[in-house]
């Protein structure tokens, strides 16, 4: 029995593999080419989701500013054309994940609400049950770094509190004044 394989053979099936996965690529490119545009406007009605869970009865104007050569992406809460506060979106990672906040800073500093967008965080559970549980309504930056952020998920609960004092710090930065 021969064990050489012919030169043939061997082009037919590298041939072959090739062309499968090129139709393969080309599949999930043209999947993605109509998926993308209904999952940017999903994330855009979660985002205005959760913006009106920061501030209920606000309308909102997007805007941003670049902080240290970075983009920071906002948005004005306005009542009845008034500004009534601002909501900051933040991201960070650690070595367990990253984490999306819509942080509100109120016109006087304090925090209005902070909601998670995005928790993508190994002890995702623990995370938000330490959220719920630490973060309220119109709490002043002492009170934000008073949490105590030791249990299940201390590296995720450190980034929620880092992510929420970012906010603030952009706010006493370039919104304070206002």
């Amino acid at each position: 029995m021969d064990q050489k394989l012919s030169f043939k053979k061997v082009f037919l099936t590298a041939f072959t593999l090739m062309m499968v996965a090129g139709i393969a690529g080309a599949v999930i490119v043209l999947l993605n080419m109509f998926t993308e545009p209904i999952i940017e406007a999903n994330n855009a009605k979660l985002e205005q989701q959760k913006l009106q869970e920061v501030y209920e009865s606000a309308e909102f104007e997007n805007s941003s500013f670049t902080d240290n050569g970075e983009e920071v992406s906002y948005y004005l809460a306005k009542s009845n054309n008034e500004v009534i506060g601002f909501v900051y979106k933040v991201s960070g990672k650690n070595a367990y994940g990253s984490i999306t906040l819509l942080v509100g800073v109120n016109k006087n500093g304090t925090v209005k609400r902070a909601v998670i967008m995005e928790n993508t965080e190994s002890f995702a559970t623990d995370i938000n049950k330490q959220f719920n549980k630490n973060y309220h309504s119109d709490m002043t930056k002492d009170e934000v770094d008073s949490v105590d952020v030791k249990g299940g998920a201390t590296y995720g609960a450190t980034l929620i509190k880092d992510l929420i004092n970012q906010a603030l710090a952009y706010y006493d930065k370039y919104q304070k004044e206002v």
